[in-house]
């Protein structure tokens, strides 16, 4: 129906010999919508340079926290390492601090029980990480469901 309906208000525009005329007011927008179009093209170029912009900087924000993320991670082994050295050297220095004060007793007595200690100490620390960790866990799981 409206494909007829369009068929006969072509074929008065012809008729009446303004088909040119009539073909630009439809193609042309009236004066009110042509004063929008800079308007609206100016808005999407600054939405789209917006956009990039904030990609890019959000690309260099995360490379810059991968790059302090490594440095840390590196910092921490090597701290990790010196503690270990650090503790070792206690244990023995421990170990031949009571073999001074007490010298009944054999070395390797002296060594084992340095190692107990460090080790309990250890599962007490980790033990004690654990639970923290757990706690963090948790907390964020919390924030999420809500």
């Amino acid at each position: 129906m409206a494909l007829v309906a369009d068929v006969r208000s072509r074929q008065q525009v012809r008729e009446n010999d303004d088909y040119l005329y009539a073909l630009c007011e439809i193609r042309m927008p009236n004066q009110e919508h042509a004063e929008l179009i800079p308007l609206v093209t100016g808005v999407i170029d600054d939405i789209h340079t917006l956009v990039s912009q904030e990609i890019l900087l959000a690309r260099s924000e995360l490379k810059k926290e991968v790059l302090n993320f490594k440095k840390s991670i590196i910092l921490i082994a090597i701290s990790l390492v010196c503690a270990t050295l650090g503790i070792l050297m206690a244990g023995f220095a421990l170990t031949y601090l009571i073999a001074y004060f007490v010298p009944e007793i054999d070395l390797w007595v002296l060594y084992s029980l340095v190692a107990i200690v460090s080790l309990l100490l250890s599962r007490v620390f980790i033990l004690k990480g654990l639970s923290v960790s757990r706690v963090i866990y948790s907390i964020n799981s919390n924030d999420q469901v809500k």
